[in-house]
């Protein structure tokens, strides 16, 4: 429903993205906005999600009284990561990378980084409690790694085919880093996982 507002406010009357609009081609609208559109969010702002408690999130329980200061910057992450892809994906009139057709307006980039903060800080104060505990997840790890790499090389291939390289070499420091350090720390729970099932096993035996 955010994701629906956000884009119905930006494409009908300019505001959180600037002035844009969108094409027939993509189906289904309601007031202006393409579903497929509303739906796609959720491609990166999930993993991003996921990402984001996995890597700098603490094991054990919340502390109640840092729950709101670490849901803010949880949320604050969420946004971030979701962000760095729309630096590479953005095609419509502005200051940023102006050889462009004719560059991508900032204001697009604080929308997205307000869009989706709101999004996120709305589900964990919903569904997340500060008794809850926090533990690293191997399968959230693996499956947020994969969707998010799989954007960013969705997008350079795409970019590619546009002869676009400038977005593909910001990507590279932005989205690449990420991928990065995601697969690193899949890796590593799945390498204490597996060590600490080891032991159980052996001393079971």
């Amino acid at each position: 429903a955010i994701s629906w507002f956000v884009e119905f406010s930006g494409c009908n009357y300019g505001w959180w993205f600037g002035d844009y609009e969108y094409t027939t081609l993509l189906g289904i609208a309601i007031g202006n906005v393409p579903l497929l559109v509303v739906v796609s969010w959720e491609t990166i702002i999930y993993p991003s999600h996921l990402l984001a408690d996995e890597l700098i999130s603490k094991h054990g329980r919340q502390i109640s009284s840092r729950w709101l200061l670490n849901t803010s910057l949880a949320s604050l992450v969420t946004a971030l990561l979701a962000t760095s892809w729309d630096l590479m994906i953005w095609d419509f009139g502005g200051a940023y990378l102006p050889e462009i057709d004719n560059g991508i307006p900032f204001s697009n980039f604080w929308g997205w980084v307000g869009a989706v903060f709101l999004i996120s800080f709305l589900y964990r104060i919903m569904f997340n409690k500060p008794s809850d505990p926090v533990e690293h997840n191997e399968n959230n790890l693996l499956f947020a790694s994969a969707m998010y790499t799989s954007m960013f090389l969705g997008s350079i291939n795409t970019l590619l085919l546009y002869e676009l390289y400038m977005p593909i070499i910001i990507g590279i420091f932005t989205m690449g880093p990420i991928a990065l350090i995601a697969w690193a720390k899949y890796f590593s729970t799945k390498t204490k996982n597996d060590h600490g099932a080891a032991m159980y096993t052996g001393a079971n035996e």
